[in-house]
C-alpha cells in the first residue's frame, strides 16, 4: 500500500504543503501545527487565525492555504504565485497583488479586493456578495468585469488591462472613483462615479457623456483619439481633463464647471466661460476666452421664438391683435413686472428699458404689450424657474426681445430640457403640455396654435373655428392665477373699484392698468366694450360663481 499510494499523511485533519517557501514560512509561525511537509488544520492555532499575512516570502504555490478556514484577512502580496486563487470562504479582505495569478475568485464575503499586477486574463468576475466596495484589478490582462453589482462599490481600480468597454450596472451607490484608464474602451455612454478616469483609450466620440447618478464630478478622457467630438456634458459635472487628443471643438461646459485642463488638443476657444472656471493659462494652450459667433466652435446659450395672442386686444376678423395702448402712448418703456412683484431669475432684467423707438413701429410688427417668457425644469411643468427674461409681444403674436430681436436669449443657462412658460399681466399663463430640447438650434414654441404648441387641458382659449387658433385667457386682473367673477379675490371689484366704485358708467381714459383687461387704454365697468363682460365670458357666461384657473398652477 506504501508503494502504490506513497508516503501517508501523519493524520486524516493534515494538509500537505508542497512549496518550500511556504512550509518554511508555516514552520516559523506555526510550529506546534506542522508535521513535516504537513499542516494540522484542526490545530487550534490554525483554526483561530484570522489575519494571514504570508507576503513577500517567494512562494510560487499557495496549496494548503484552505487550512485556515476562518482567515477574514488575506495578504499574499509580492510572491511569485501561478495559477488560480481560491481564498478560504470566509475572507473579506484579500491582498494577492504582484504575483503571477491567471484567475482570482472573489469570494462571497469580500468586502476589499486587491489583485493588481498579476496575469489575470480574460473575464475577472467580481462575485455576487453585496458587500464588496473596493477592488483594484489594475495591471493585468482582463477583457471584461462580469459578475456582481458594480454601482455598490466605492472605488474600482481596472486600469491599464485590456477592456474594451465600460460594464453596464445599477448604480446604487456612486463609487468614489472608476478608474479605468489605460484601455481599449472604444465608447462611453453613462456612468455613476464621483470621479471617473478612462483615459488613454481608443474613444474617438462621445454623444452625451450621461452620468445616471447625477453625482459625478470629475472626469478624465486625456488621451483619447476623440476626432468626432463630444456631444454633451453631464450639467453637475466640475472637473474635465482633456489634455492630448484631437478633439476640435469643446461641448458647451456645464454652469458647475470649476476646472477644465485642455492642453495638447485642436482647441482654440471656449465656447462658454462657466462663471467659476479657473482660467490659468498653465490649463491652457490657447486663450481661455470664448468663441466668437463666427467661430465654427461658437455655443450659443439657449434661444427660443416665442409667439402667443393675447386674447383681450384680440381681433377675430383680422386675426391680430390691437395696439392702443402703443398707439395711444401708454406703453410704458420699462418693464411693469417688478413692480408687481414679480421677481426675475437667473438675469438682471429688473427695470429693463426699451428705446422709443421700437414703440414707433407700426403694422403688424408693432408692440402690443410687455410680456415674461421663463425656462422652467425639465422635471414637471409647474417646478421650479430655471431663467426668465422680459420680452414684447407684436400684433401678429411674434414675441421680442427688449431690441425687437425675434430670438430670445437665456444667458448662462445649461443646454438641456425645459418647459418654455409665458406670463402677463392680466391674462392667464401658458406653458407647453411637453418640453421642449433646448442646444445649440432656436427653439420655435408657437402658442397661436394648439396643433403647434399643445397645452394642457382648458389652458388656453381655443377656437377651432379657426384651425384651431389659441389664445391666452384674459382677465386676471388681481394677477392671481385665475379669474373669477364673484367671490373673494374675484376680478370684476377691481374694476368696478378703479372707476371710483359708485357710478359704474364711469371710466377712466388713457391709462396702462390691469384692470384693463381688454387693453384699449379704457377701463370700463358698463357700456360698449367694458372689462367686466370679459372677466364673465372667460368664466364661460352662464354661471358667474365658476372660477377659470392657470393651468397648471405654475
Amino acid at each position: 500500500m506504501l508503494l502504490l499510494f506513497g508516503v501517508c499523511a501523519p493524520g486524516r485533519a493534515s494538509t500537505y504543503i508542497p512549496d518550500v517557501n511556504f512550509r518554511n514560512w508555516l514552520m516559523a509561525n506555526y510550529p506546534a501545527a506542522m508535521s513535516g511537509s504537513y499542516l494540522d488544520e484542526t490545530h487550534p492555532d490554525v483554526v483561530n487565525t484570522t489575519f494571514l499575512d504570508i507576503s513577500n516570502q517567494n512562494i510560487a504555490d499557495i496549496t494548503g492555504l484552505d487550512a485556515f478556514q476562518n482567515v477574514v484577512i488575506l495578504d499574499i502580496r509580492n510572491n511569485q504565485i501561478t495559477g488560480s486563487l481560491y481564498p478560504p470562504a470566509f475572507v473579506e479582505y484579500l491582498f494577492c497583488s504582484y504575483n503571477q495569478l491567471s484567475h482570482v475568485e472573489v469570494p462571497f464575503l469580500a468586502r476589499e479586493v486587491r489583485a493588481d499586477h498579476n496575469q489575470i486574463t480574460g473575464a475577472f468576475d467580481t462575485g455576487f456578495g453585496s458587500d464588496l466596495y473596493l477592488l483594484d484589478c489594475s495591471f493585468n490582462q482582463i477583457t471584461e468585469l462580469t459578475g456582481g453589482d458594480l454601482g455598490q462599490l466605492d472605488l474600482i481600480d481596472a486600469s491599464h488591462n485590456q477592456i474594451t468597454q465600460l460594464v453596464p450596472v445599477n448604480w446604487n451607490n456612486a463609487p468614489d472613483l472608476h478608474d479605468f484608464s489605460h484601455n481599449l474602451i472604444t465608447e462611453v455612454t453613462q456612468f455613476g462615479a464621483d470621479a471617473l478616469d478612462i483615459s488613454y483609450n481608443l474613444i474617438d466620440s462621445i454623444g452625451v457623456l450621461y452620468d445616471v447618478s447625477s453625482v459625478s464630478r470629475t472626469v478624465d478622457l486625456s488621451g483619447n483619439p476623440l476626432s468626432h467630438g463630444i456631444g454633451g456634458l453631464n450639467s453637475e459635472l466640475e472637473w474635465l481633463v482633456i489634455d492630448s487628443s484631437q478633439i476640435a471643438c469643446l461641448p458647451r461646459l456645464p454652469l458647475a464647471m470649476t476646472d477644465l485642463f485642455c492642453r495638447g488638443t485642436n482647441v482654440g476657444c471656449l465656447p462658454n466661460v462657466p462663471p467659476g472656471l479657473d482660467t490659468d493659462p498653465a490649463r491652457f494652450d490657447f486663450a481661455p476666452v470664448e468663441c466668437l459667433p463666427a467661430d465654427p466652435c461658437y455655443s450659443p446659450d439657449p434661444r427660443v421664438h416665442v409667439g402667443l395672442f393675447l386674447d383681450g386686444p384680440f381681433d377675430k376678423v383680422s386675426g391680430l391683435m390691437h395696439d392702443s395702448l402703443r398707439a395711444r402712448g401708454l406703453l410704458p418703456l420699462s418693464e411693469p413686472y417688478t413692480a408687481l412683484g414679480y421677481g426675475y431669475v437667473g438675469s438682471s432684467a429688473a427695470g429693463a428699458t426699451i428705446p422709443p423707438s421700437l414703440l414707433a413701429v407700426s403694422g403688424n410688427d408693432a408692440i402690443v404689450d410687455w410680456v415674461i417668457v421663463e425656462l422652467r425644469d425639465g422635471n414637471s411643468a409647474n417646478s421650479n424657474t430655471v431663467c426668465s427674461v422680459p420680452a414684447l409681444v407684436q400684433r401678429d403674436g411674434d414675441v421680442v426681445d427688449t431690441t425687437g430681436a425675434s430670438v430670445l436669449e437665456f444667458v448662462g443657462v445649461e443646454w438641456g430640457d425645459y418647459f418654455a412658460a409665458v406670463r402677463h399681466r392680466n391674462h392667464l399663463g401658458l406653458v407647453p403640455l411637453t418640453i421642449h430640447a433646448f442646444g445649440g438650434e432656436v427653439e420655435v414654441i408657437d402658442f397661436r396654435n394648439d396643433g403647434l404648441t399643445a397645452c394642457f387641458p382648458n389652458a388656453a382659449l381655443i377656437d377651432y373655428q379657426n384651425g384651431g387658433r389659441q389664445t391666452m385667457w384674459c382677465g386676471d386682473a388681481t394677477w392671481n392665477k385665475q379669474v373669477a367673477y364673484t367671490g373673494a379675490g374675484n376680478d370684476r371689484d377691481p374694476v368696478l373699484v378703479a372707476i371710483g366704485g359708485l357710478a359704474p358708467t364711469q371710466v377712466v381714459d388713457g391709462i396702462y392698468a390691469q384692470e384693463d383687461v381688454n387693453m384699449d387704454g379704457i377701463i370700463k365697468y358698463a357700456g360698449a366694450a367694458n372689462d367686466r363682460d370679459r372677466i364673465l365670458q372667460t368664466i364661460g357666461g352662464a354661471q358667474p360663481t365658476a372660477v377659470r384657473s392657470q393651468v397648471p398652477q405654475f
